[in-house]
This record gives C-alpha cells, structure tokens and sequence, in this order.
C-alpha cells in the first residue's frame, strides 16, 4: 500500500508540474488557442441561406445541421440532408428562440441560429 500510494503522489506531483510551470514561466499552455475551440467549424462551403425543408440537400444543411447542434441538446448527424431529424431540430430550436414553429429554416430561423 506504501508504494502505491508513493506512485500516485508521483504521478500526481508530475501532473501539476506539468500543468502549473508553463503557467508560472508565461508560456501559453495552448498553443493555438483556435484548435482548443469548444465547438467544430460550421463552415461546409454554403455562400448563401436558402429557406430549406425536408428533401433539401447540400453544404448549406450541413452547415444547419451542424449550427442546431451547437445551440441545442441535439446530435443531429451532419449528412446534408434534411430528414425528419433535421425538422425536429429546427422544430425545438425556434421553440427555444421564440419564434413559428413549422421546421422550416427560412430567413428568421437563419437570423435566430446565426445570432444565438
């Protein structure tokens, strides 16, 4: 038991010297602090915001898709197509920001996801 309990402090004291002198030196701990974001790039490529609905298709989905998955609890597959998932989505979103609630993702839903 006294040896594993030397281990773990070890293990423990290499961990925080690990973690406190970069700090202590003014180095940054992350060096590229882009790459640390907490959320993915929405970017797919989309140049516009079409009004989109179940059958829609595209770069411009995935980008919708991957924004409902930022701003709700859903984890939507980003795939592009905008299926019975997507609908749902976008349904529980304009819920949550006030506005129709017909999963349709036009001008005021884009407006809402691009602000939230």
């Amino acid at each position: 038991m006294r040896i594993q309990l030397g281990r773990a402090l070890t293990v423990a004291a290499a961990t925080l010297a690990v973690s406190v002198i970069p700090a202590l030196s003014g180095a940054s701990a992350v060096a590229d602090p882009v790459a640390a974001a907490p959320y993915p790039s929405c970017d797919y490529g989309q140049t516009s915001y079409p009004t989109l609905g179940i059958g829609s298709r595209g770069p411009v989905v995935k980008h919708a898709q991957c924004l409902i998955n930022r701003v709700t609890y859903m984890q939507l597959t980003v795939d592009g197509i905008y299926g019975s998932g997507t609908e749902t989505g976008v349904k529980h979103f304009q819920a949550n920001a006030g506005l129709a609630v017909d999963g349709i993702l036009g001008p005021d839903t884009w407006d809402a996801l691009h602000n939230w």
